[in-house]
C-alpha cells in the first residue's frame, strides 16, 4: 500500500458512538473537555432530527402538490403520531429533555459540566443516560414517523410515486449543500465527518479501513433502518412498506428493499451523480434493512463505473 492517510488508532476513533465520547469526556474529569464534547454530540442528535423534520416537510410539499386537502384529510390519522410514539417509548418525561435539547443545547451541557466541576461525576453520567435515552427515542420516533408517510406515498403511487419525492429531496437546497461540501473536504475528513453522523448522529456502530484505493466502513448495526428492521418495524401491526419493484435507481437493484433504504439510492447515488458527478458515498447493503451490516465505500480516486450504471447512470467521460 501506499503512504497511508490515517492511522488504524484515528480509524478506531473515527467510530466512537455518542456515549462513549461522553462517558469518556466525564471519566477524563476535564469540565472544558466534556463541554466540547457535549456540544458536538448534542450538535450532531439535533442535526438528525432536523434532517428527518426536513424530509417529512418535503413530504408534505409532495403530497400537497398532487392531492387537494379534502383528499388528504384521511392521511392525518391521528394513531400515527400516539402509536409511533408509545412503541418507542417516548414519554412524557423524555420528550421534555428532548425539548430541553432542542430549546437550549449548550444549558443542557452547561449541567452536566457543573456536575463534574462539582466533582460528581456519577450523577454526571446518570444524567447523560437520561438524555441520551430521550435523543434514542425521539430519533427512531421522527425516523418511523416518516417511514410512515413514505409507506402512504409508495401504497398510493408505487415505485413512480416515491422515487419522484425522493427526486424533490434530491434537488434540494440542503442536501445539495451537504453533498458539494463534503465531496469539497480531503477523503480522510469526509470518512472522519461520515462517521460521525453514523455513529453519534444515528446511533449506529461501525469499523473502517483504509485499502489503497478506498476507505470501507462496515456499519453494523445501522442506526436507522437496521434498527428498525429488528424492531419488526416493517412486520406485524406497524407494517411499513417493503418495495416489490426493479426500477434502475430506486433500489440499487435490490426488489426487496424498504421504503426507507429507498433513500440510499435516490440520494446518496442518483442525486449526488447529478450534482457531484458521483455516488457519495456509495452504499452497499448486506441484508434486508442492514440487519448484517452496510458498506460505506470513499474511493479515493475515480468511483468505478458500476456503481454509476446499477442506478441507471453512464460515469461522466474523464471522471
Amino acid at each position: 500500500m501506499t503512504t497511508r492517510l490515517t492511522t488504524d488508532d484515528e480509524l478506531i476513533a473515527y467510530c466512537a458512538n455518542g456515549s462513549e465520547r461522553v462517558g469518556t469526556a466525564i471519566t477524563q474529569g476535564d469540565p472544558d473537555v466534556l463541554t466540547e464534547v457535549l456540544t458536538a454530540v448534542l450538535g450532531s442528535r439535533t442535526a438528525m432530527l432536523g434532517t428527518y423534520a426536513t424530509w417529512t416537510a418535503h413530504t408534505m410539499h409532495f403530497l400537497a402538490g398532487r392531492m387537494n386537502p379534502e383528499d388528504l384529510t384521511p392521511w392525518m390519522r391521528f394513531e400515527r403520531d400516539v402509536v409511533v410514539s408509545e412503541r418507542n417509548g417516548l414519554d412524557r418525561p423524555r420528550a421534555e429533555r428532548v425539548l430541553a435539547m432542542l430549546a437550549d443545547p449548550e444549558a443542557l451541557a452547561a449541567e452536566l459540566t457543573e456536575l463534574l466541576r462539582a466533582a460528581r461525576p456519577d450523577e454526571a453520567r446518570s444524567r447523560w443516560h437520561q438524555i441520551d435515552a430521550a435523543n434514542l427515542a425521539a430519533h427512531q420516533h421522527r425516523r418511523d414517523v416518516l417511514t410512515s408517510w413514505w409507506s402512504d406515498v409508495y401504497e398510493a403511487w408505487g415505485a413512480t410515486g416515491l422515487s419522484e419525492l425522493m427526486t424533490e429531496l434530491g434537488n434540494a437546497p440542503g442536501w445539495r449543500d451537504f453533498l458539494t461540501s463534503s465531496l469539497a473536504a480531503p477523503i480522510e475528513e469526509q470518512v472522519r465527518d461520515f462517521a460521525y453522523i453514523l455513529t453519534v448522529g444515528n446511533y449506529g456502530s461501525a469499523s473502517i479501513a483504509e485499502h489503497e484505493d478506498r476507505f470501507e466502513l462496515r456499519y453494523n448495526v445501522c442506526g436507522s433502518c437496521g434498527l428498525q428492521e429488528l424492531a419488526g418495524r416493517f412486520d406485524g401491526p406497524d407494517g411499513y412498506a417493503r418495495t416489490t419493484t426493479e426500477l434502475p435507481g430506486f433500489d440499487s437493484g435490490d426488489p426487496a428493499t424498504t421504503v426507507y433504504r429507498t433513500h440510499q439510492a435516490m440520494l446518496h447515488a442518483v442525486a449526488a451523480i447529478d450534482v457531484a458527478g458521483q455516488p457519495y458515498p456509495v452504499i452497499s447493503c448486506d441484508g434486508p434493512g442492514g440487519r448484517q451490516g452496510c458498506r460505506f465505500t470513499f474511493f479515493k480516486g475515480a468511483t468505478p463505473a458500476e456503481h454509476f450504471e446499477r442506478v441507471g447512470r453512464t460515469r461522466p467521460a474523464g471522471s
